[in-house]
């Protein structure tokens, strides 16, 4: 059988649409199907589409969010304003953070990924995101901070000198206030200093020895001389233990 030229270059374009909308109708089904939120935007910052799960967590219907800005269906603070304007630059940075309400009114943590949408000219004309929910490990950041926080305001509010230094170096890592008080360096002093600057010239052999040999357990050991900063000695007791 032979077709005309034309018929024949119809059926193959045919052949090529019917290809592309197989791809867009899977690349669809992906896009449903995923856990994360998928989300477009124009250039005014108006959604243009959202996939199930970004309806879900809304508790609206996709069709009822095109058009929507993202800030206010996200429920954006006005303190978030700096984000909202960040969003919507052309190729905003990734993963920006932020937080915002569910559906039943839980507040919850968006983490989103953006890279610009363009026309066939090659124009920017909005941008694509994919919003994951990050909740369980923001709590778990802001967790570990507040028990740093309480750390540190322990390893300040004790009333004995205390100093973390580097096993190998000796140089000062941290130390309380105090230390500060009780030998009379500033912290940024302290921390430009090794162990062996406040110990006697005599002493630091047995210094060496003790903290190359390691310390597994707690150690203590007395009596040490100590030097403050006007150069006055001072004995002091130790207790001393690596940090792992």
């Amino acid at each position: 059988l032979e077709l005309p030229f034309d018929s024949t270059r119809l059926i193959a374009k045919v052949s090529r649409l019917l290809e592309r909308s197989k791809l867009e109708s899977n690349y669809r089904d992906l896009v449903e199907q995923a856990s994360d939120i998928i989300f477009t935007q124009d250039m005014t910052g108006r959604l243009t589409g959202i996939n199930s799960a970004g309806a879900h967590f809304l508790g609206v219907e996709p069709e009822k969010l095109v058009g929507t800005r993202f800030t206010d269906a996200f429920k954006l603070n006005p303190r978030d304003s700096e984000f909202a304007a960040t969003l919507n630059q052309l190729e905003p940075p990734d993963n920006l953070q932020f937080p915002t309400e569910d559906a039943s009114g839980r507040e919850r943590w968006l983490e989103i990924v953006t890279s610009p949408t363009k026309d066939r000219q090659g124009n920017t004309i909005g941008l694509r995101g994919v919003a994951r929910d990050i909740t369980d490990r923001k709590r778990i950041e802001l967790a570990l901070r507040d028990s740093d926080e309480r750390y540190r305001l322990l390893f300040d509010s004790t009333p004995e000198p205390i100093f973390v230094y580097d096993e190998e170096t000796l140089a000062f890592l941290a130390v309380n206030e105090a230390a500060i008080r009780t030998y009379g360096y500033g912290r940024d002093e302290f921390l430009s200093m090794t162990f062996e600057d406040i110990r006697s010239t005599e002493e630091t052999p047995a210094l060496l020895i003790k903290t190359t040999t390691g310390i597994d357990e707690p150690l203590i050991s007395s009596p040490w001389r100590h030097r403050r900063k006007d150069k006055s000695i001072i004995y002091v007791e130790m207790t001393s233990h690596s940090l792992a």
